[in-house]
C-alpha cells in the first residue's frame, strides 16, 4: 500500500485547486540518504551534505559581489532582491533603510510520478461546508469513547442522510446510527459510543475519514484516532 495523502480541495473562481494537508518537510540528512538511495548521487551522506551546502552558500556569495543570479540547470535560482523603507521615491537612498536578500525559486514545475499514492480528496460540494472535526478542544483529532462535533455550515440531518467512516489503513468502516446523532446547520454531535468498535490501542494515530451525505450534497474530512 502506498503512502496516505490527504489532499484538501476549494475552488477558485473556476478552477479546482488543492493542498496537501499536513505535509512534512525532510531534513537534510534523510533528503540526502534518499538521493544515494534512489541513485542519483554517489558517495558519503557527509561528504554529499557538505558539497551540496558548499554550492549554495557559493550562489549566495557570489551574487554579493556582482548582483547576478546564479541557477543551477532548470531547476532552480538565486536571484537578488531589494526591500526597504523610505517616505517619497524622491527621498535620497538610505543604506541603513535597505536591505539586499538572496532569493531561491523554482525555475519550472516538474510533474511527479503519484502512481505510489494513496490519495484520499477531502472537500465539500454544494451548500455544504465542513471546517473542522474535533473533540473538546482538539482540532483534528477524535477520541474514541468521547462525543465528537463536526462544525461548518448546512450539517442539518434530514431523512435519509447520512454520516459514515473509514480507517484504510486497517481496513474497516461503517455508518453511525441516526438515534447516535444530533444535528443543527452549524454542527453535528455524534455519540460518544458510537465508535465503540474502534476502541483498541491498535487504532491509536490512525487516520479516520468521515463522509457526510446531505441531500445532494457531499463533504468529506479526515481526523486522527485518539485511543486512551
Amino acid at each position: 500500500m502506498g503512502a496516505m495523502i490527504t489532499v484538501s480541495t476549494h475552488y477558485l473562481g473556476d478552477k479546482l485547486v488543492g493542498n496537501i494537508v499536513n505535509p512534512k518537510t525532510l531534513g537534510n540528512d534523510e533528503t540526502i540518504k534518499e538521493a544515494i538511495q534512489y541513485n542519483y548521487v554517489i558517495g558519503q551522506p557527509e561528504q554529499i551534505g557538505y558539497n551540496a551546502k558548499g554550492v549554495l552558500k557559493s550562489m549566495i556569495k557570489g551574487i554579493s559581489k556582482d548582483a547576478d543570479g546564479r541557477k543551477i540547470d532548470e531547476f532552480f535560482s538565486v536571484q537578488p532582491t531589494i526591500k526597504g523603507k523610505g517616505d517619497d521615491i524622491t527621498d535620497d537612498i538610505d543604506k541603513s533603510k535597505i536591505a539586499v536578500l538572496a532569493k531561491a525559486r523554482a525555475l519550472k514545475k516538474l510533474k511527479l510520478d503519484t502512481s505510489d499514492w494513496n490519495v484520499m480528496i477531502e472537500g465539500t460540494s454544494g451548500a455544504l461546508a465542513i471546517n473542522g472535526i474535533s473533540t473538546g478542544e482538539e482540532s483534528g483529532q477524535i477520541v474514541i469513547g468521547e462525543d465528537v462535533g463536526i462544525n461548518g455550515f448546512g450539517l442539518k440531518l434530514g431523512e435519509g442522510d447520512t454520516i459514515s467512516w473509514s480507517v484504510p489503513e486497517a481496513g474497516k468502516s461503517g455508518v453511525v446510527a441516526a438515534a447516535k446523532l444530533t444535528s443543527d446547520m452549524t454542527r453535528i454531535t455524534i455519540d460518544g459510543d458510537a465508535l465503540e468498535e474502534l476502541d483498541d490501542s491498535a487504532y491509536n494515530g490512525m487516520q479516520i475519514i468521515w463522509t457526510l451525505k446531505i441531500g445532494t450534497c457531499r463533504g468529506v474530512k479526515s481526523a486522527l484516532i485518539v485511543v486512551k
